[in-house]
């Protein structure tokens, strides 16, 4: 009994810590990966707070929606870049 106390207490905070540590990928490798990391860290995190509120699961919501904002904000001006560099097409009105 004692054996699964112990386990249940060291699991306590698991989804927390990986939502700590999927934010801070995701800010790191801001862009499709950053934003799909830091969707996986908000799901985490949620989990986390549902189970138990602790700092992890308030500290990995908070990486998480810095990584999605800053993803989608690297998204766009990549695309907005690629656009004014000729990278991608646009459509030609001219014709």
């Amino acid at each position: 009994m004692a054996k699964e106390e112990s386990k249940h207490v060291s699991g306590d905070n698991s989804f927390g810590i990986a939502s700590v540590v999927l934010g801070i990928l995701s800010i790191l490798f801001a862009s499709i990966n950053g934003l799909i990391l830091g969707i996986i860290a908000l799901v985490f995190a949620n989990k986390q707070q549902k189970k138990h509120h602790t700092e992890w699961g308030k500290n990995g919501k908070i990486l998480a929606i810095i990584g999605i904002i800053l993803s989608v904000i690297v998204i766009i001006i990549t695309i907005v870049l690629s656009k004014n560099l000729g990278v991608l097409p646009t459509q030609n009105l001219e014709q």
